[in-house]
């Protein structure tokens, strides 16, 4: 007996001018999500000390830090499995996929808090970082880590679902801009909050938003009742190169801030922890392309449509790369007063350290989507093993840097590392799948630009 496709998927719309609507409202999205962070950030500089402001972004760090672990690369197996069986016209399986990976997540959820109770907890808050009191944060990191597993468990299904607007709501911008708007309430009444009143506000804002996401995924592939597709074990033998890839590109992207932590007083990890931020508000525009691109990048790569995808990969390549050096020359000229106006004078010496992170974003977004076309396109232990070693080798630098050149010189090892993992990686694409993932500005002056010749 045949079952009908989720209405969602009778409408998929294919054309360029979907795909122009969808990068347009998800940029808005990511960039509404994005500010409202940044919002909460100089709120709460306003109202908190500076220690503490450090310690809330370290935890917050950390949260998504073990909601990688407890996911274990099921967002992106997720996102994979989905977007095939789009492509290959079996919606009816969706809920199906869905059920093994969230019945998976709630087994690796257990299992992660078993092992955090047990004494990985004390491990990480004491031996690491030299938290004094420890009870009330291991609470809180590990309810907040379960409910990151979640949302980006959420986030990359609605992806492959291609429901690329609502994949971007519950990627963090959904909860970011609830959690901005009652920070401002607060400001509004008092100038000062506990450190606790905010943490626990931070675990409940991304509770909500994860169960608003649960009852969207059921209302389009009714996974509540379907039977699990696909054998568990297979599922994690799949997910285990995703997942490694997730953890190291995570520490590339964060580590850094725990470096900071672990070796240097509480004002510089306030201050790294902020500039940090400031930096990833400037990869905007590359995780907007990629939030819309990836469902197109396995669909052409299942399809074998080399020169479409050359184009593809070039076009937003050069559109992300466009709008990012324009914001870094921005903050070149403006950064250091910014930092001073909405953060505080004490803030404004993390300029420095701020440019050479956004310099090695920069280098980032010129390569374009090199990973993710290895990760989806058949080659996700190549990209794993680049990205793990290139990881170490920015950690390794940043160790060696940070008693002598503190904060400056943590940035330039993870900046230098965060460069040379992608430049690899585009030499990789190039090689194994013959495609080139830099900006091409050439297509953006003609209306039919041939595909780039990959030799």
């Amino acid at each position: 007996m045949a079952v009908a496709k989720p209405e969602f998927l009778q409408k998929q719309a294919v054309g360029p001018q979907k795909t122009m609507r969808e990068t347009v409202s998800v940029f808005g999205i990511k960039m509404l999500g994005l500010l409202a962070g940044f919002i909460s950030i100089s709120v709460l500089a306003q109202m908190v000390q500076q220690a503490d402001l450090g310690l809330y972004l370290l935890v917050f760090s950390l949260s998504g830090f073990f909601g990688i672990c407890i996911q274990f690369g099921l967002g992106s197996v997720s996102l994979k499995r989905l977007a095939e069986t789009v492509a290959r016209g079996e919606g009816w399986k969706t809920g199906g996929i869905m059920a093994a990976a969230l019945r998976i997540l709630l087994v690796l959820f257990g299992i992660f808090a078993v092992f955090w109770v047990l004494g990985v907890n004390r491990l990480v808050l004491n031996g690491l970082f030299s938290l004094e009191t420890t009870g009330f944060i291991s609470v809180i990191l590990l309810l907040w880590a379960g409910l990151f597993a979640l949302q980006k468990l959420i986030a990359e299904s609605l992806r492959g679902l291609h429901m690329i607007r609502a994949a971007s709501i519950f990627d963090g911008a959904g909860s970011a801009v609830f959690l901005g708007i009652i920070l401002l309430i607060f400001f509004g009444f008092s100038a000062e909050i506990w450190l606790e009143t905010v943490l626990i506000i931070a675990v409940t804002v991304f509770g909500v938003t994860g169960l608003i996401g649960l009852l969207m995924l059921q209302k389009h592939t009714r996974f509540v009742g379907s039977g699990p597709v696909g054998v568990p074990f297979g599922v994690l033998v799949l997910a285990g190169p995703v997942f490694l890839t997730e953890m190291a590109v995570f520490v590339n992207n964060q580590a850094d801030l725990w470096v900071v932590a672990a070796f240097l007083p509480a004002g510089d990890v306030a201050n790294y922890g902020v500039v940090l931020r400031i930096a990833i508000l400037v990869m905007l525009p590359s995780i907007v392309a990629n939030a819309v691109i990836i469902p197109k990048i396995i669909q052409l790569n299942t399809l074998g449509n080399r020169d479409g995808l050359n184009r593809l990969l070039g076009v937003s390549a050069a559109l992300a790369f466009g709008v990012t050096l324009a914001m870094v020359l921005g903050l070149f000229l403006f950064g250091k007063q910014a930092l001073a106006v909405f953060f505080g004078p004490s803030y404004a010496v993390a300029f420095p350290v701020m440019m050479v992170l956004c310099i090695g974003r920069l280098i980032n977004v010129f390569t374009g989507s090199c990973g993710q076309v290895l990760l989806f396109c058949g080659h996700a232990k190549k990209m794993m093993v680049s990205t793990v070693v290139f990881s170490a080798v920015s950690l390794l630098i940043a160790l060696l840097l940070v008693k002598g050149f503190g904060p400056i010189g943590v940035a330039f090892g993870f900046a230098l590392g965060m460069a040379g993992q992608n430049i690899v990686q585009y030499l990789l694409v190039r090689r194994l799948i013959s495609v080139s993932t830099i900006a091409d500005f050439s297509v953006l002056f003609e209306r039919h630009a041939p595909a780039r010749s990959i030799k």
